[in-house]
């Protein structure tokens, strides 16, 4: 609305579907912009591709109007001001075939198209380049790839230049779906020509798919080990991290004799009853969503928080899985764990690919490697099976030393999942995976 002077109508927020090889690609017109078009990353489903787009619709509009997303001077303090609110794809559309293209992830167009002839992108196929503050992705490419001639590089197109969901070469955003389209653009191999670079000979890049199969629900508990007795019948110490209602820790509190070993933590600090609780209702509030505090979840925080002390755990908050020792051992735990276990670790609402989400895994595995997790320990995640390659998972354990041990379903009723705003939901496809020290 600040940057057309009124809130735009449904019918001036236009979507389309496409279906391409990888799947559907939805697109947004913004008519009010000059008939501004702003494509999305290809997804499975056509409902995804449009939340995809709208998502990206969002990241676009700050970039181009980041006051409106900035709190406003004449509002009262402790007032947002919403991001422009763009208006959810409609249900039932059908699709539109094209033939498929090497455009797999989320691009810009500047200006209206002409009738009847597909968009034209301006960015490299298959990305988007990577947003200001994201200076980790560069510190990616000089750490994995060194100079090189251009007779030494074998495949323009290895995946050894992909980490993190970036093109270390490009430095752009790509999906791991999009990938394969992506380095065998043109603009990808000109780069690469122009700065010829290898992956270090110390470096290694394993593929981001899982290296195993993934067990059935049956084995959750057997794999998880956190009611597994050693030779002297001692349980495992636990460390539980990213809590919002406890339920989680509760569970495997449950599952052992009370004053058993557990320590269960919030990133979120404690319950503030004078901060609101909202839940975005779209991508782009979803995107821009914070909080400070634990939201209070209609009485299930305390009263879960009140069973684990009666079971004799340590309850602790605002602690960050990415500095535990700045973070942890500051509320006064000593020693280490046989298990730590961080579920569901997201950094955002937003379901674009986000290569801060890969930077918060690799965070986590260095910060629990370093003194947190005992030797011969166990690091846990609990994901959507389809996160491990969208966040390059394999990835990021294997550049701190870690390996993937196993896969196992998450049962549907272990616990409570729950949304940074404390909306809970019920994961489909979500697994518990387990790591060692390789």
């Amino acid at each position: 609305s600040k940057m057309i002077g009124y809130s735009a109508t449904k019918a001036e927020v236009k979507y389309d579907v496409e279906e391409v090889q990888e799947g559907y690609q939805a697109t947004v017109t913004l008519l009010p912009l000059g008939g501004q078009v702003i494509a999305g990353y290809p997804s499975q489903r056509k409902q995804e591709a449009e939340m995809s787009a709208a998502d990206v619709t969002i990241q676009w509009l700050q970039k181009e109007c980041p006051t409106a997303f900035r709190n406003s001077p004449s509002a009262p303090r402790g007032t947002r001001v919403s991001a422009p609110r763009v208006v959810p794809p409609p249900k039932g559309r059908t699709s539109q075939k094209r033939p498929y293209s090497e455009i797999d992830a989320c691009t810009v167009v500047t200006a209206i198209p002409p009738k009847n002839k597909k968009v034209v992108r301006t960015t490299s196929s298959a990305s988007i380049q990577v947003p200001e503050g994201l200076d980790f992705c560069l510190q990616w490419r000089e750490s994995r790839l060194e100079p090189c001639l251009v007779e030494e590089i074998q495949d323009p197109a290895s995946i050894e230049y992909y980490f993190g969901q970036v093109c270390l070469v490009c430095q752009a955003v790509v999906s791991v779906k999009g990938w394969a389209a992506h380095a065998h653009g043109k603009k990808h191999r000109e780069r690469l020509m122009m700065q010829p670079v290898k992956l270090r000979m110390e470096v290694e890049r394993p593929l981001p798919s899982p290296p195993f199969n993934l067990l059935g629900a049956e084995h959750f508990l057997s794999h998880g080990s956190w009611n597994l007795q050693d030779d002297e019948g001692q349980f495992p110490a636990i460390l539980t991290l990213g809590e919002m209602d406890f339920s989680f820790s509760l569970a495997v509190a449950r599952l052992r004799p009370p004053d058993t070993p557990l320590v269960a933590t919030s990133f979120l600090a404690e319950h503030d009853p004078n901060e609101p609780e909202v839940y975005p209702s779209d991508d782009g509030e979803r995107a821009a969503y914070k909080r400070v505090s634990l939201p209070g979840m209609k009485g299930a925080l305390q009263k879960n928080i009140n069973e684990l002390k009666q079971l004799g755990s340590q309850v602790l908050h605002s602690v960050d899985a990415t500095d535990l020792q700045g973070t942890l051992r500051t509320q006064g735990i000593e020693g280490g764990f046989h298990i730590v276990v961080f579920p569901f670790p997201r950094y955002s609402l937003s379901r674009a690919p986000n290569p801060c989400n890969s930077r918060l895994l690799r965070e986590f595995f260095a910060s629990a490697m370093n003194g947190v997790v005992l030797e011969g320990g166990l690091i846990q995640l609990v994901m959507l099976s389809s996160q491990y390659e969208d966040w390059d998972v394999n990835g990021m354990a294997n550049d701190v030393g870690m390996k993937l041990t196993s896969r196992v379903q998450l049962p549907p009723n272990f616990y409570q999942p729950r949304e940074m705003s404390g909306k809970p939901w019920a994961p489909s496809g979500a697994e518990l995976l387990t790591f060692e020290a390789g």
